[in-house]
């Protein structure tokens, strides 16, 4: 667990990063960095640090790329890098966890997001946990859900993550995005999703 100095340190980072940084992180056929080393998701797959049963994920940014802040678009785009990654953890029988820092009124609405790429049963075993604007309290539910994996876009994903005791894998951000601040790639030592900026 993160101490206070070490929280304050991250929400420096957060607030007084740039608006106007854009990250365009270049796209490379090896699925995963780490650390600066490239390295192939077949090996976080095959190892022991990746037997994992519970796969957690962010929304926004993650699984919907946010064009227009906290508003749904009418035409929504999606990273179809993450969502075929999702539907693999579904096959593998894995349980998923969609957790957005959004209202719980906007569940049916991303539910309805969520249809249009998932099939019915799909979505039976997505389980969605929106907290609210209390995003501080992510890592509880990554802890307490015995999450093993944990995607996300920005440094918070990142803390969260390591908090709850999740391995932390960093999405990139569409160049799209409304969101140009808050992401402060491998800062935390986490795997570096490359080409995850894809929106196809």
């Amino acid at each position: 667990m993160l101490f206070f100095s070490e929280l304050l340190i991250f929400w420096g980072l957060f607030f007084f990063t740039p608006k106007d940084y854009a990250n365009t992180f270049p796209c490379s056929p090896i699925p995963f960095i780490q650390n600066g080393i490239p390295g192939d998701w077949l090996y976080f797959e095959n190892h022991a640090n990746s037997q994992y049963e519970r796969v957690g994920y962010d929304f926004d940014d993650t699984i919907l790329i946010s064009r227009d802040g906290s508003v749904i678009d009418i035409k929504p785009v999606f990273n179809l890098t993450i969502v075929k990654r999702l539907i693999l953890d579904i096959k593998l029988k894995r349980k998923i966890y969609l957790i957005s820092n959004r209202n719980e009124d906007q569940r049916s609405e991303i539910t309805r997001l969520m249809r249009s790429i998932f099939s019915p049963q799909d979505l039976i075993g997505i389980n969605i946990i929106l907290l609210g604007g209390t995003n501080e309290l992510k890592a509880k539910y990554i802890e307490s859900n015995r999450i093993d994996v944990y995607y996300g876009d920005s440094d918070s994903d990142m803390v969260y993550a390591i908090m709850g005791g999740a391995k932390p894998v960093r999405v990139l951000r569409n160049t799209i995005s409304k969101d140009k601040h808050g992401a402060n790639i491998g800062i935390f030592k986490e795997f570096i999703m490359g080409c995850s900026q894809r929106a196809s």
